[in-house]
């Protein structure tokens, strides 16, 4: 009974520095970002890429979500 213990134990540990071993390792190099470049966020149909019509829709979209103007 003691045996299996200590074989478990041995294995679980055996499993954990294999696990722990296999790591891929992580780099930072200054300056460059690893990060995927995002798009502008009104380039798509509706804008156009014009960022004038795109902020009057989020000031518009503002507009109707405030307490304040709908209750009035």
């Amino acid at each position: 009974m003691t045996r299996r213990i200590i074989n478990g134990i041995a294995a679980a540990a055996l499993v954990g520095l294999l696990f722990g071993c296999t790591e891929a390792p992580q780099t930072y190099t200054p300056g460059q970002s690893t990060a995927a470049k995002d798009e502008l966020l009104y380039a798509g149909a509706p804008f156009a890429g014009n960022r004038a019509p795109w902020e009057q829709a989020l000031k518009d979209r503002a507009r109707g979500q405030t307490e304040y103007t709908r209750v009035r």
